[in-house]
């Protein structure tokens, strides 16, 4: 039980119990003077009566109040000696009740043995000294009720009775009056009883609140004290601090006893009078709430938050004050501001190098004498975004600096992508290269901290500098870090910009369409391909469905099965015909994706479409290439056999023309047929050329005044009802080209031409040329020509026309729209095929019923004049008996070849083939001059048989022919570019100028 609490908030058991304890603590404390005056009453009692009483009786009684005194004298002392707890109260009132009884026992018995029977003054006295002893008790034993009444009653009602025994009016008067005693001594007793009980109550209810005042004050005190908030008593009406916490001396820095004489207005920034003010609205408990400024003793400024109200202490009313230090608060809550303002600007686009300036004077604010900077990771160079405080020429010099592991602070970090941090400019070895940049600008400490982005990759850094060697307390790396992290935001959003800005330039830039349309398949957006491929602005289509531009070309089940697609999330990818504004349908490849937001619902599509125009077109192109590699390997699978029957006809017509040379009608006729033969060589020439199987003889020659000379040519063969128009640019414009090619092209145009008038009225065929500069929509047009300006042929006629069909087809080889017999279809393909091995362009204009222009484009060169020399023929060189080698797979050609030579006094050994050739060449080499040899033959090719002859004599000398054409021939390369190629049929003349040169060189 703790005895310091309040007895009013005791239970009654508690404290009756307490009451019980502090009843027997005065029960044992009255007995020891109980005891000295029961023992000399005692003896005074025996005394009196020892000459009237038998001695031994006396003294057993004697005894026995000796015995049981002493007893009670022990109890008491070994009472106090325990000083027992209240649990042990009760054993020690049984004691003490045990002896009270036993006293008064002893009393009682003194009616028995003292009581003379003689002597009536001696009973007076008697009762006398009983009724004494019993007063006294009363006094000593009325703390509790038992003790006091068994003693009495014990004590005084033997006497009592024994009166009443003696049956005499003296002993029932005596009888009567003690009777009458006893009643009023036990009345007496009992309001005793109460007094001391009250009195018990009243001390002990005073001593538990003396000690729970005490206990209060001194809980109040170790509060007071103890709490590590500042709190301060202050008297509202002068305004003196009446007490001061230990936590109010560490906070202003002054020792209790400075306090204690200061007055609140020394420490509050406030004039006095506003003190008071705030003092009187405190007392008043009008306001309990402030927010002050407290000046420390060092000077120093501090914002605080007082929580102030009266209370009574000391028998006085003051003012009892909680005072919080609130400058953390203010800076984070200024900070937080900034901040804000911070992400505003960011939010309202202001320029990037304004909100880096800003991130660092705030920082800098926050750490007087710091000076802060950003630098952005561009590649691996550092580039200068924010520095307000630091020198330009600092500034300029690490802009560009190249990031690595020995870079600075800043470069380091940016490398490492860790927290670097530099106590020391001056011997850190990160900046032993570049310190002399740092330290003409007074920067000696520099902490860097790098700048990600939310998905970790290192955006730049964030660097920190005093004028002094440091390193950072908590606060300082607190916003080292925060200061990253803010940085990061703004260049990571800067980052996202330009990349949307890279895609949103994509997008419009993007050389196919794009759309995109909410989920319901309205348009939001289209881009400006859109606009050129469709020809509906985006005003004309945006809040529509994209069928705006359907052609109705695709079935209902297409467009479901489009529709059924994206909408579960999956990508559409096919082709598609669409319609443009002006109604023309176009070719495209499309693609449609969906678009879903975070929680994977689709929220929109876009779609990618291409034009297929260009790419169909040139499909129609590699269909076109195809079929013209079909017949270049058709022509030249046939090439090599007929030039070599070509060669035997031509070198035949050489001797027979030497026998008949005295007969000139047969040598006319021969002439003819030679004639005939070249032409038919030729005629493969341009097949091979057509077919690209051989290369033409490109040389720069006057077009005009060329076009001008084939026009009268072909003038005089048209019929004269056809009218013939020619318009030609007064300038020559000179092209590099074959004539004989281009030529065979003009005839071929004309002879279309006029197959095409032949059934019209006024027939008119139109022939001009004129020099035209290719604009970008031109060459655009035309993919792979790189020149501008052109030399433009026009072969016009007012003739039936051509289809759109058939212009799909006209320069496709053997098609053909004219009669069986009447045609080949190979006009058209083989000056195609001309025209474009000159880099030009040929193209056609027709409507059905309104003519049709054939456009020829040839490269123009910068050659105005042209100077041509005649070709010579010249005479057949003889031979002077030299041994020659044809080397042939063709008997024919040998046998025509070996005649020919012979005729021209040359001897000749034959082989079919490159084996042989070898062989014979072994055989005969001290003899064999010269051999001609074929190129493509059986077993050993005539390469490879040169090569091997060469072999065995580094000096043989080789004239090859070929029947194909020499490209072709000459994939196997050659081993010089000294060697002569003939193509056959060569001509016997030029051939023994060939002979003859080589054998003399």
């Amino acid at each position: 039980m703790n005895i310091a609490q309040p007895l009013k908030i005791l239970s009654d058991s508690d404290q009756k119990e307490l009451l019980k304890l502090e009843q027997v603590k005065l029960l044992y404390a009255a007995m020891p003077a109980s005891i000295v005056a029961t023992t000399v009453i005692a003896v005074v009692l025996v005394a009196v009566v020892w000459d009237v009483i038998e001695h031994g009786l006396l003294t057993i009684w004697l005894s026995s109040i000796l015995v049981v005194t002493f007893a009670r004298l022990g109890l008491t002392f070994f009472y106090h000696r325990a000083s027992p707890e209240l649990k042990q109260t009760p054993r020690w009132e049984r004691c003490f009740n045990v002896g009270s009884i036993a006293a008064g026992i002893i009393w009682g018995c003194s009616s028995l043995l003292l009581f003379s029977e003689a002597s009536v003054s001696h009973q007076v006295f008697l009762a006398f000294m009983v009724g004494g002893v019993c007063a006294g008790a009363v006094t000593s034993l009325s703390p509790l009720p038992l003790p006091i009444l068994s003693f009495l009653l014990l004590a005084l009602g033997p006497v009592t009775a024994r009166f009443f025994t003696l049956g005499s009016e003296l002993g029932v008067v005596m009888g009567s009056m003690l009777l009458l005693f006893l009643a009023m001594i036990s009345v007496s007793a009992h309001r005793t009883y109460h007094n001391i009980k009250e009195n018990v109550e009243l001390r002990m209810q005073s001593q538990l609140s003396e000690a729970a005042l005490a206990e209060s004050e001194e809980r109040f005190r170790e509060l007071f004290e103890g709490n590590r908030s500042v709190e301060l008593i202050i008297d509202p009406d002068s305004g003196e601090i009446v007490e001061a916490n230990r936590a109010a001396e560490r906070f202003y820095g002054y020792s209790n006893e400075q306090l204690l004489v200061l007055n609140i207005s020394d420490i509050n920034t406030l004039s006095e009078k506003q003190v008071k003010e705030e003092m009187a609205l405190a007392k008043s408990e009008r306001r309990d709430h402030f927010i002050f400024q407290h000046r420390l003793a060092n000077g120093e400024i501090r914002d605080v938050e007082v929580h102030s109200g009266p209370i009574h202490w000391r028998h006085r009313k003051v003012l009892y004050s909680h005072i919080y230090d609130i400058s953390e608060r203010k800076h984070a809550e200024h900070f937080i501001k900034q901040t804000s303002e911070i992400l505003e600007m960011i939010a309202t686009g202001k320029s990037t190098s304004k909100v880096y300036d800003a991130i660092a004077l705030m920082y800098e604010a926050r750490h007087p004498g710091m000076r802060c900077s950003m630098l952005e990771l561009k590649g691996r160079k550092l580039m200068h975004g924010g520095a307000p405080s630091l020198p330009k020429a600092y500034c300029d010099a690490v802009n560009g600096l190249k990031n690595g592991p020995e870079v600075g602070s800043c470069g380091t970090s940016t490398f490492t992508g860790k927290r670097v941090l530099v106590e020391d400019i001056a011997t850190d070895p990160k900046w032993a290269d570049i310190k002399d940049v740092a330290l003409p600008h007074g920067l000696r400490s520099c902490w860097s901290e790098p700048i990600k982005s939310t998905s970790g990759k290192v955006l730049g850094a964030f660097g920190m500098y005093y004028n002094h060697p440091a390193l950072p307390n908590d606060n300082e790396l607190n916003d080292l870090e925060s200061a990253g992290t803010l940085a990061g935001i703004v260049m990571e959003r800067e980052h996202r910009k330009e990349t949307l800005n890279k895609f949103s330039q994509a997008i419009e830039q993007a050389g196919e369409s794009i759309i995109i349309t909410d989920k319901e398949g309205t348009i939001e957006y289209v881009n400006p391909s859109f606009t050129r491929i469709t020809g509906y602005a985006s005003e004309e289509v945006l809040g529509k469905n994209p069928r705006i531009i359907k052609s109705g070309v695709h079935s209902v089940d297409y467009y479901e099965k489009l529709w059924s697609t994206i909408t579960n999330g999956k990508i559409w990818h096919a082709s598609v015909t669409d319609r443009r504004k002006d109604g023309s349908q176009y070719p495209g490849m499309m693609s449609i994706a969906p678009i879903f937001d975070d929680g994977g619902q689709i929220t929109h599509y876009v779609g990618i479409q291409q034009d297929m125009t260009d790419h169909e077109m040139l499909e129609d192109k590699f269909r076109q290439a195809q079929k013209m590699e079909a017949l270049g390997t058709l022509v030249g699978g046939i090439a090599h056999d007929f030039n070599n029957m070509l060669a035997g006809m031509t070198g035949n017509l050489y001797l027979a023309k030497k026998k008949v040379a005295d007969r000139p009608d047969v040598l006319k006729k021969l002439i003819s047929v030679e004639e005939l033969s070249y032409r038919a060589a030729e005629m493969i020439k341009q097949l091979l050329a057509f077919a690209r199987k051989d290369t033409i003889e490109m040389k720069p020659f006057g077009l005009t005044s060329f076009i001008q000379e084939v026009s009268k040519l072909n003038e005089a063969s048209i019929p004269e009802n056809i009218r013939f128009r020619s318009e030609f640019c007064p300038e020559e414009l000179v092209v590099k080209g074959d004539a004989t090619q281009l030529q065979q092209v003009l005839m071929n145009l004309l002879n279309n031409a006029h197959d095409a008038v032949s059934n019209v009225v006024n027939p008119t065929i139109t022939m001009t040329i004129d020099e035209f500069e290719a604009d970008d929509q031109f060459l655009a047009a035309h993919s792979g020509i790189d020149v501008r300006l052109f030399a433009h042929l026009v072969v016009k006629d007012n003739g039936s026309g051509i289809s759109d069909e058939s212009k799909e087809h006209i320069f496709e080889p053997f098609y053909t729209t004219k009669e069986i017999g009447t045609g080949t279809g190979l006009g058209l393909a083989m000056s195609y095929g001309a025209i474009e091995s000159h880099g030009g362009i040929l193209e056609v204009e027709s409507e059905p019923g309104e003519g049709a222009s054939f456009h020829i484009y040839l490269p123009l060169l910068e050659e105005k004049k042209i100077e041509t020399k005649p070709e010579e023929i010249g005479e057949a060189l003889p031979g002077k008996g030299e041994l020659i080698l044809i080397v042939d797979d063709n008997a024919d050609v040998r046998a025509t070849s070996r005649e020919v030579l012979e005729s021209l006094g040359y001897r000749v050994l034959e082989a079919s083939d490159g084996l042989q050739a070898v062989d014979l060449y072994i055989a005969n080499q001290k003899e064999i001059a010269l051999t001609v040899m074929d190129i493509v033959m059986p077993r050993l090719g005539g390469v490879q048989t040169a090569q091997r002859i060469e072999a065995h004599s580094p000096d043989a000398k080789v004239v090859f022919a070929t029947g194909y054409d020499k490209d072709e021939s000459l994939k196997s390369e050659m081993p010089s570019e000294e060697y002569v190629i003939l193509s056959k049929p060569y001509n016997a003349i030029n051939l023994s100028q060939v002979i003859r040169d080589k054998l003399d060189s």
